[in-house]
């Protein structure tokens, strides 16, 4: 990781090791997704990067762990990634190169209800449609027209609502709004019941289908990332 050349070319400051400032152009503060993503694009612009991590190990939300029980995986933080087509680090940052691959799961998400009925999200979004359909053929052409970006008006309507007043404008089957909204909160975080949220509600219909699963699991793209980084030159 560099230690021998960062230490070398620094000086003690409280029992801190802290580069000279010299010796980096930028110090970004973090070994997650974001921080690592950050570093490899600064070193492809030539600068001099160095990431700095206060846990032993990279990747911060970036987690594959086992908690349950030893020899089962599992991803404890971020496991999911629905916008790679629209923020194509992966391909950009050659990930592939070193190991990164992605699935894309036939079965996205799914409510299990107590009465036996499910409702899927599919990869397919016709077989989408099917599924919210038995449950309600209008909320099935809402879907169908918030997929295809063909709702501006809507979007007008929804931006200065919550996430739930939007749901509740727009379907009607309590399922369907249940799992929007869990689309809202995973990988996005976006509270239900925040002034402003609902402009976010076409977006997740129309992501539903994209999520991704890095195999092998989430620390799988962290160790790629922390590779990437140490391949251009840089330190972790």
């Amino acid at each position: 990781m560099g230690f021998d050349r960062l230490c070398g070319q620094s000086h003690q400051n409280g029992g801190v090791t802290v580069p000279h400032d010299d010796q980096w152009d930028v110090l970004v503060i973090g070994a997650g997704l974001n921080g690592m993503t950050l570093a490899n694009y600064l070193l492809r612009a030539g600068l001099r990067v160095l990431v700095l991590e206060r846990r032993l190990e990279s990747g911060g939300g970036l987690a594959t762990e086992e908690p349950i029980v030893t020899g089962y995986w599992a991803n404890t933080g971020h496991y999911v990634f629905d916008t790679l087509d629209l923020f194509p680090f992966h391909d950009e940052l050659a990930l592939r190169e070193v190991n990164v691959r992605f699935a894309h799961p036939e079965v996205q998400s799914a409510l299990l209800l107590a009465d036996g009925r499910t409702l899927v999200i599919y990869r397919e979004l016709t077989r989408t449609r099917e599924s919210i359909a038995a449950f309600s053929r209008r909320d099935a052409d809402t879907w169908l027209r918030l997929h295809d970006g063909s709702a501006d008006s809507d979007l007008a309507r929804l931006t200065p609502m919550s996430a739930r007043e939007a749901v509740d404008e727009v379907f009607e089957s309590e399922a369907v709004k249940s799992l929007v909204l869990h689309h809202l909160l995973i990988p996005r975080g976006i509270a239900f019941d925040d002034p402003g949220t609902g402009r976010f509600v076409p977006f997740a219909v129309a992501r539903a289908g994209e999520a991704r699963l890095v195999q092998e699991g989430s620390h799988e793209l962290a160790q790629g990332l922390w590779t990437a980084i140490l391949k251009a030159g840089g330190d972790v």
